[in-house]
């Protein structure tokens, strides 16, 4: 029955044509046992994202780790997924035990820094030249990432951006390119995602980058983190102000960019799946290694807000996907189709 709905044509259902997961955080590389590809793609995936974590690598293991990232891309791609690859901004590269904060992660630094910004081009584009094989790169501008210095503005993101475009386009020129705008908020002032601030400039920004002349277009898309139209965190500093959320991006924003050949245009619920978004209580996801749940109503009603936006696709996360692997296989099977409820699925 699963292999059967998840061979399913998404046409046919009412599905998304991408239905993918962020599968691996820059502390978790990808998963290299091949029974979990299988379980993916017979929950009905047929994307996967992979976080390039380079930065936590000492420069003369570089090259070990870029082959064992080539591998998973090597390994997803014979499951049958499409692979994208999501790069961060301005990470710190390690080189040695003499870590600021922990092990293998020195931090995020002010792409103000022209120096350390100049390093992390380079280290940027000998990652893609690398992973050129990835069908996807992502740009994730913030969390981390941003400007904790709070100097930087809107137009520096963009500036990064462009430059992370650029080297796609000559790194690895067949990949589509992907603004994710996820705390995109970080980079004006680097408000803390507790306060008010954060989540209104991250709609704030989002509408200014994603209107940047020549930033989008024909497979140079963007990925929209939904927050305020599902997470708790977001919604209730808005609830504590008395105010009422704006729905970034409503049907309207997806259409000016249609018209523009903007594509493709995704959602990027994280918190969905990972967490029912309960994860700013104690104790949370990380703490606990993963909340067994089965969220199939809250899940449904997303999926199907995003199909009512007119997005192409939407991607989860699958970090703790043995604890959650229920709310996996229901996003999963309820993006590829239109008429599953969550009394079918259960």
């Amino acid at each position: 029955m699963v292999e059967r709905d998840a061979s399913r044509s998404a046409e046919h259902a009412g599905g998304f044509e991408t239905v993918g997961l962020y599968a691996s955080l820059p502390t978790d590389p990808p998963p290299t046992d091949p029974r979990v590809y299988d379980f993916f793609k017979a929950c009905g995936y047929n994307y996967l994202e992979f976080c390039e974590a380079g930065f936590r690598s000492r420069p003369d293991l570089l090259p070990e780790y870029y082959k064992a990232m080539s591998s998973a891309i090597t390994l997803t791609h014979d499951k049958g997924f499409r692979v994208g690859i999501v790069l961060l901004a301005g990470m710190e590269q390690w080189t040695g035990p003499d870590s600021t904060l922990g092990a293998n992660f020195p931090g995020v630094f002010s792409p103000r820094d022209k120096t350390k910004l100049t390093e992390r081009f380079a280290r940027l584009r000998d990652a893609v030249s690398e992973l050129r094989d990835a069908d996807v790169f992502v740009f994730l501008p913030g969390d981390p990432g941003g400007d904790p210095e709070g100097n930087s503005t809107l137009e520096d993101c963009v500036s990064f951006c462009r430059r992370v475009q650029e080297i796609v386009k000559q790194q690895a020129p067949a990949a589509t390119f992907i603004l994710n705008l996820w705390a995109i908020a970080q980079w004006e002032g680097f408000p803390s995602p507790s306060s008010l601030r954060f989540w209104e400039q991250e709609v704030e920004l989002s509408r200014a980058a994603v209107a940047a002349p020549g930033l989008l277009g024909p497979r140079r898309g963007v990925s929209f983190p939904l927050h305020n139209y599902y997470r708790s965190l977001a919604l209730s500093r808005y609830s504590r102000a008395g105010l009422k959320p704006e729905l970034y991006p409503a049907a309207q924003d997806i259409a000016t960019l249609r018209k523009r050949g903007v594509g493709p245009l995704l959602g990027w619920p994280y918190f969905l799946v990972d967490e029912a978004d309960d994860g700013f209580v104690t104790p949370n996801n990380h703490e606990s290694g993963g909340q067994s749940s089965c969220e199939t109503r809250y899940i449904r009603a997303l999926v199907d807000c995003g199909r009512r936006l007119g997005l192409d696709g939407l991607v989860a996360n699958a970090i703790f996907r043995e604890a959650e692997s229920l709310n996996i296989y229901a996003f999963g099977q309820m993006c590829r189709s239109a008429e599953l409820t969550p009394e079918r699925l259960i």
